[in-house]
């Protein structure tokens, strides 16, 4: 698996960050658009970069996770506005839930470099790309050539590897048991989030309600909500993570316009005209995370 060490690109960058005007705040849509770019632009950056000449492996298999995950995080902010401006609000959370997801795996990776969590990540592809080669009675010399090609050994029967969810302590919350009020983070970004994409019975009764009486409008209905902004603000948070994370371990020097400050100033001034999120909200997670890092130390 390589992100890193890549040609520079000739000519503009291919990545359509595509929206039309919804029911959402249009300088939020905007804001978001502009993360967005600033996230390809510390990508593209960065995937320049050697990270594997006279590297330990750990911080080989940091930085390349880190890369894998960014670029899935872009594809996932663009597949959120593209629902949004069709006015498929409810259908969208599921992007942001994987924006919160990759943004949890890749951050832990950074964090817990000199414990080896990316070498046990690594690993873990061997253990998954057995597991569903069972399944789909794939050949099973082709499975051992993919996971040697992948992890970059000679004979891949040495790497047994584990499952991912193991590597990173178990499904959903108990992923999360580290983090600053865990449970509010699971039913916020993961429960939430996830509930109409997988057909939750909270999922039917919300949608129960909101095409009660409908007539020609029922799947209108039944798709758009009145919470597109707070999905916007919400989600904006882990674009920028992520650009902060890629940002620090490349040194890209992104220019200016597209610093993570100013996007931080313009969101603050939006949620101050929306107040999507309210000054005591604001200073209790400022509190919850303060009390949180003092713990950690």
């Amino acid at each position: 698996m390589y992100f890193s060490g890549q040609p520079e690109p000739t000519g503009a960058i291919q990545c359509a960050i595509q929206y039309k005007p919804g029911s959402e705040d249009g300088d939020l849509i905007a804001l978001f658009a502009h993360a967005i770019r600033a996230l390809v632009a510390v990508v593209y950056k960065a995937r320049t970069t050697d990270v594997v000449s006279g590297r330990p492996d750990a911080n080989r298999w940091t930085s390349e996770f880190l890369l894998g995950y960014a670029i899935l995080t872009v594809n996932e902010a663009r597949s959120l506005l593209l629902l949004l401006g069709g006015g498929l609000n409810r259908h969208a959370r599921i992007h942001g839930r994987s924006l919160w997801e990759h943004e949890l795996h890749a951050r832990r990776l950074v964090e817990e470099e000199t414990n080896g969590l990316a070498l046990k990540l690594r690993d873990a592809y061997a253990f998954e790309a057995r597991v569903f080669g069972n399944l789909t009675d794939a050949d099973p010399n082709a499975v051992e050539r993919s996971i040697a090609h992948a992890i970059g050994v000679d004979d891949s029967a040495l790497i047994r590897g584990d499952q991912e969810r193991r590597v990173f302590g178990g499904d959903g919350r108990a992923a999360m048991k580290d983090e600053a009020s865990p449970d509010k983070r699971y039913a916020g970004t993961v429960k939430w989030m996830g509930q109409v994409a997988h057909g939750s019975v909270l999922a039917i009764n919300e949608i129960a309600n909101a095409t009660n009486g409908a007539k020609n409008d029922t799947f209108e209905r039944a798709a758009l909500d009145d919470r597109g902004d707070s999905l916007l603000w919400y989600c904006l948070w882990p674009l920028l993570r992520f650009v902060e994370l890629v940002d620090e371990r490349f040194d890209t020097g992104m220019p200016d316009f597209l610093s993570r400050e100013q996007i931080v100033e313009r969101a603050n001034s939006i949620n101050g005209r929306l107040s999507i999120v309210t000054a005591e909200q604001e200073a209790k997670a400022v509190q919850t995370l303060a009390e949180h890092a003092r713990l950690k130390k």
